[in-house]
Order: structure tokens, then sequence, then C-alpha cells
């Protein structure tokens, strides 16, 4: 300490050289947890050297200064940060706010961070230091210039209001400036939120720039969510409309960005209000101001305010009022924004269905509007879908009406399409099978009320779903298409996807059609290996697993899926299709799950072996899939007898192979843990068994990845394995051992951690 004392005193007569040295050495030392209040006469002479020094070594002094006030430990020592910390930090702001502002931020955000607690809870001699510390750091946080192509430096702060909040929010006594801080906090966060206002400047940003900016406004919200929970999410609502209305009534004079960077600080706000709050009043008034914005006409403007309603449906869904401004905004945004505005309105119809009943003719007619004048597959996608929810708020009878103007092009198309086999005509299909997969899917006249009891809109509850009716008007000219062209890919995987999202809207409702359904899957599945094939089955198992009436028939459909995928086994061709593996086993992890009454009609030894054959695929669900349906077929052992039995005689030596094998290497490490749950399941139900089939897999001549053990780690390995008392246990000593096999660590080093 002497020699760096002695550094600092006599600069004059040191060579340049040995004061940086000395500098490095005090930034090594103060790693130490450097006693602060012990060393005044060094925080005083870098401060010092730092007023006097010459532009080369100014930044070795700051360097070295900077390390001692703002290491983590530095917080322990109040008063040294009262008395001489602050104010020599805040000293500085003259002469490195304008050679250096970046390494001067950084400064200030540093020591505000590392001693927030006593800034927060400062006494009143210290008030107006902290104070200034504060309002500095909100001045580099509303630094001049757009963010990244002017300046970086705002970005640093985000931190720091963070920590700021966080110890506001535990303190007991804070002073009232605070709130007064995060308003003005707010205020910048808004300014700063908006793109630059010569936006031709904007638009010559590279990529990158804007890529960054867009991240950095998403960084912004962030922030604005935090403040809410400081000052409550009705309260900043207000204090933004407040904004917003500002510059709206001057929004002759005033830039659209400005009024664009309100509305997207407004997007932030959808958290979970404090019901005791007073709801904003104003917001009311601004969705229906946001139809004015139509006359700007500005393309970003209009996306971030359809972005902003669809933040607020739940709040509009509670306030249906402001339908009749929403709605008709929506609407005419769709020229202009199409896809942001259509899954707006999405989001918006999909919580406020039984309201919709004024706008279904204009947005039926705006949407053909759009249709005609050209769009994307997604977009009309999208359509389909609000088509379907704003017509499930109509009786059956109007329902059919629509439908029948809305269908009558595509089955035309379907008609003229559906004999041709070429690539593009059946592309062309598929498209059209999705567009009724969203329709189908979201119409939907079956609705919930406040008790949960469901009730329908149709006059007759015997009349079937219109979704019902829809589907079997497509169905013949459905199965002529699949059997023209039955190798179709994209054919198969759009047909099978059409009826099980039908099926998962309509529920029970689906019956009539059940039989022609399966009998189509199950000739698309023989023909085409297809997950959405297996996935339709799974929701099959869902909804008619435990009805009677269906048994027979249910049941035969598990029996030919499970057939056709052995076949795909038994030729092993299945291992070019992972995603038919993954829909598989997450199949039968369902029926042995909750439909374990289907599993008398399958041959229990066949599922075994596929999974045992599944064990050997590389593909991280395929793992997962194996490593689940393992665990769910030794779950249920006890209740399945033939399942024990396949376990006791062979069964359980095999999956104890598989996982040595898995621990050894054949599978990465962070998956292989996920086998602690079978192993403790298959300790816990074949308690007597387990030691044997372990010592006889870590024993076996075919798993060459552990060739390299000792018997000594073997025998730690299984001992360990027969003391562990959880699951936790079992993780911690597979992980071990799989390092062990690696060569990371001495397995009976690593042993010693688990208790």
């Amino acid at each position: 300490m002497c020699f760096y004392l002695d550094v600092l005193d006599n600069k004059e007569t040191i060579s340049s050289s040995i004061q940086m040295t000395a500098c490095s050495c005090i930034v090594s030392w103060s790693q130490l947890e450097v006693a602060l209040n012990e060393h005044n006469g060094l925080l005083l002479g870098l401060f010092n050297s730092i007023l006097q020094s010459t532009d080369d070594l100014c930044d070795y002094y700051i360097d070295a200064f900077s390390h001692l006030v703002r290491h983590p430990s530095a917080k322990k020592y109040v008063n040294t940060f009262y008395e001489i910390i602050l104010p020599k930090v805040l000293a500085l702001q003259g002469v490195l706010s304008q050679n250096d502002p970046e390494s001067y931020a950084s400064l200030l955000v540093a020591v505000g961070e590392i001693h927030i607690s006593s800034i927060v809870v400062c006494p009143p001699e210290s008030t107006t230091n902290c104070h200034n510390l504060i309002t500095q750091i909100l001045q580099f946080m509303n630094y001049p210039g757009y963010y990244p192509v002017d300046e970086e430096i705002s970005s640093l702060t985000f931190s720091f209001w963070y920590y700021m909040q966080d110890t506001v929010s535990e303190a007991n006594n804070c002073p009232e400036w605070f709130i007064e801080v995060f308003r003005m906090l707010l205020h910048v966060y808004v300014s700063k939120l908006a793109f630059p206002i010569n936006f031709s400047s904007y638009e010559q940003w590279t990529s990158e720039d804007k890529e960054r900016h867009r991240c950095y406004r998403v960084d912004i919200t962030d922030g604005i969510i935090y403040l809410q929970q400081y000052l409550g999410v009705f309260k900043v609502v207000t204090m933004l409309c407040d904004l917003y209305w500002a510059e709206f009534y001057n929004s002759q004079n005033s830039p659209w960005q400005r009024l664009e960077a309100c509305i997207y600080a407004l997007s932030a706000c959808t958290e979970q209000s404090d019901p005791d709050e007073d709801e904003p009043v104003s917001l009311p008034a601004l969705m229906d101001s946001l139809i004015s914005l139509l006359q700007i006409g500005q393309p970003m403007l209009l996306e971030s305010a359809c972005d902003m309603i669809a933040a607020f449906s739940e709040w509009i869904a509670e306030h249906t009022i402001s339908l009749q401004s929403v709605v008709p905004f929506l609407l005419e945004c769709f020229p202009i924004v199409g896809f942001t505005a259509i899954t707006s309105l999405r989001e918006v119809i999909s919580l406020c269905v039984l309201d919709m009943q004024p706008w279904v003719d204009i947005v039926l007619q705006q949407s053909l509007a759009l249709e005609i004048k050209g769009c994307s597959q997604t977009v009309r996608e999208h359509l389909a879908y609000v088509k379907g929810k704003v017509l499930s708020s109509l009786p059956n009878e109007q329902i059919l009406c629509r439908l029948e103007n809305i269908l009558t092009p595509k089955i035309q198309r379907l008609e003229t399409l559906s004999n041709q086999c070429d690539k593009a005509s059946n592309q062309e299909i598929s498209n059209i099978i999705s567009i009724l997969t969203q329709l189908c899917s979201s119409l939907d006249t079956q609705f919930c009320d406040e008790k949960g009891e469901v009730y329908s809109l149709r006059q007759n509850p015997n009349q079937p779903e219109p979704s019902l009716l829809l589907i079997q008007q497509f169905s013949p000219l459905l199965q002529n298409i699949i059997h023209t062209n039955h190798t179709s890919v994209v054919l198969a995987s759009a047909t099978c996807e059409l009826y099980r999202r039908t099926l998962r809207t309509i529920g029970c409702q689906f019956a009539p059609i059940l039989g022609l359904a399966c009998e189509l899957v199950l000739f698309i599945f023989s023909n085409v290996l297809v997950p959405d094939c297996i996935n339709f089955t799974s929701q099959v198992l869902t909804v008619f697993g435990d009805s009677l009436p269906q048994r027979t028939m249910v049941s035969e459909l598990i029996q030919r899926t499970v057939m056709q995928t052995r076949l795909a086994y038994d030729n092993e061709s299945i291992v070019n299709y992972p995603d038919v593996v993954e829909a598989f086993f997450s199949f039968i992890s369902l029926l042995f799950k909750h439909h374990r009454v289907h599993l008398q009609y399958l041959n229990l030894e066949t599922l075994f072996l596929t999974v045992v054959q599944s064990s050997e695929l590389p593909e991280h669900p395929t793992i997962k899939g194996t490593i689940t349906l393992t665990t769910s077929m030794v779950n249920h052992s006890s209740e399945l007898p033939k399942m024990h039995e396949i376990f006791v005689n062979g069964g359980g030596f095999k999956v104890a192979e598989i996982i040595i094998g898995a621990l050894a290497g054949k599978i990465p490490k962070h998956l292989s843990e996920m086998w602690s749950e079978t192993i403790m399941e298959l300790k816990r139900r074949f308690g007597q068994y387990f030691a044997l089939w372990f010592k006889q897999a870590l024993n076996s001549e075919s798993i060459k990845l552990i060739s390299h053990l000792s018997d000594n780690d073997k025998i730690h390995f299984l001992s360990s394995l027969m003391n562990a008392g959880s699951k936790s246990d079992i993780r911690s000593i597979c992980r071990h051992f799989s390092l062990t096999c690696h060569g990371d660590v001495p397995y009976d080093e690593g042993i010693l951690s688990v208790k």
C-alpha cells in the first residue's frame, strides 16, 4: 500500500510506465475484497490523480478507482460510500461526462447497483448526492440520439433501474421522491422508444442495426412491465394515455413516431392488475381514437396499434363497448397491415365471440375483399379462423346460409383439382384443406357459462354442429382426392389434421362421421408414414376412449395403427421417420396412463420390443419418448400382469442394459440423466430383481463403452443405486457414473458427493 500511495503522491517524478503498472496492481488487489474504510487515502489519491493526470494516464487511474468502488464487497462500507465514494464519483462529472461519457455512465451504474441499498435508505445529509446520482443515470438513459446508430450509452442503465425498483419495493420507508423518479423514467422510456423523426434515415440503417433497435425496444418494454410492479398497472396505463393524448391533440405538429412510441409502450401494460386499482378512465377514449390514426396511414403506427389492441384483448372482453371502435379499426387496417390486423382481430374475437353478431357480415365482406386482392396462405388461414369464430355467434340456420357462400368456390376448385396428381395441384388442394381446418376448428356453437356449464346457441339441441355438417359435405370429395393421390405426404398430413382438429373442437358430436374418418386415416397410414395419422388416433382416444358405443371402433383403430407402425420397424424404414416415432410413443404413453383397458387388445411384447428397438435411434425426441414410455410401462406393470411378466422374464435386464449404455455415452449426457426416474421405479417395483439386472448389465460384453471400468467402479455404482433414497440421489449417481465412463472424473471420488 505504501508503494501505491508513494506513486500517487509523486506522480511528477515517476515514469508513466510505473504509474500504469501501479494502477494495474491496484486493479488486481481490489479483487481481494479490500477493506475500503481502512484505505481512504488510496481512494482520495486515485481521485486526485484522475483530476491531475494526462489523457494517457487518466484511463488507468479511472479503471483503478472504478474497480475499488464497484467491487461487490464495497457495499459493506456505508460510511465510506456516503463520505468519499459518492461525492467523488459525482465530482468526476466535469472531467468525464464530456470526454468519456460511456466510461462515466458505466461507473455511475456500477456504483449505483453495488450501493443501491444505501442510496434508497440514505440519511438526510446524503439525500442530495443520492438524488444527483440517480438523476445523472437518468440523463444517460435519455442520452441524445437513436440507439444503436447515434448512441449506445442508454442501454447501459437498464440493469440499474431493475436493481432500484427491487430495492425500493422491499424498503419500508422509501422517500417519496422515488415515485417522481419512476414517472420521469417512464417519460424517458417512451421518448427512447420512438423511431427517428427523420424516418428516411432509419430506412437507410443496416438490417443489423434495425434488429438491435428492435431488441432495444423490447428491453424498454420489459422495463415498463417492471415499473408496473411498483406504480401499478393502471397508473402506468393512465400516465401513458396522458402522453398519448398530448401527442394526439398536437398531431399536426407532432410526428407519428411519438404517437407510435406511446402505443407501443401501452402494449407492455397487460400484466395482471390489482383489483383495488381504479381503471384508467382515458383508456376507452384512447380505443375510440384509434380510427383517426388511419388518416395518418403510416403502416408501422397502425401495426403497433393493432398489437396494442391484441395485448388488451382481455380488457376489451370485459369492456365490450370498445368493440364498436376496435373492430372497425382492425377491419380498415386489413388492406394496409393485413397480417397484423387479422391476428389482432383473431385475439379479440376469440374472447368476445358472443358479442360479434353485429360484425359478422362486415368481417366476412372485408375478408373476401382481402382474399380477392391477394394474400398469403398464412393470412388466408387466419382469415378462415376469424370467419369461424364470428360465425359461431349466430344461430345454426344463419351459419349454414353464410357457409354456403364461403364454401361453394372452394368445393368447385377442389372438384376441378381432384383428378390431378401433379405436385402443384396437390399443394393447392392442401392449402384449401388447411383453410377448411381453420374454419372447422374455430366454428363452435357450444359455450360455457360462468358456472362452467355448457350451453349451445342452436335452437334445436339435436341439431348437429355446423363443423360436422361441413366435414360430412367435404368427406366424399376428400376420399376421392386421397385415393387418387394416395402417396402425397402434404395431402395426407392436411387431411388428418382436418379431422383431428375438428374432432378436438366438437368432441363427441364427431361420432356420426367417426367410422368414415378412421377408415380414411388408416388408408392414408397404410400408404404414407405421417405422424398426423397417429395424432388423429390419439385425439380419438382422448375423446372416445371411454365411450362404450365406440369401443369396438376405437380398439380397431388402435390395433391397426400399432400394426402399421410395427411394419415400419420390421422393415427398418422407421429410422427415416423420427417424427412418427415421437407421435407413436406419445400415443402409447397415453394408452398406458389413461386408457389401459385398450391394452388388452395389443401385444405387449411387441410394444416392449418397439421400445428396445427405438433405444438405438439417435434423435433427441425419440430418446425422450423412449424414456417416458419405458417409465410408464414400469409404473403400470403391477396393473398389467403380462407387462410384469415381460420385465421378470428378461425385459428388466434389457432395460438395465439400455440404461447402462445410455449413461456410458450412447446418448448425450443431459438426456441420460432422464433415466433416473425409470431406475427409481424399477427399484421400487422390482426390488428383488433390481440388483441382479444391473449387475448383469454392468458385466455385459455387449456394452463396449464400459469395458475400461474396473470392478470396483461397477460395485460402487451398483451399491450406490441400492442405497439411494430419492430420485435426486439417483440422478447424482447417474451423473457421476456417466462422467466416469467418459473419463472425466474418478468414479469413487464422484460418488463421495452422493449421500
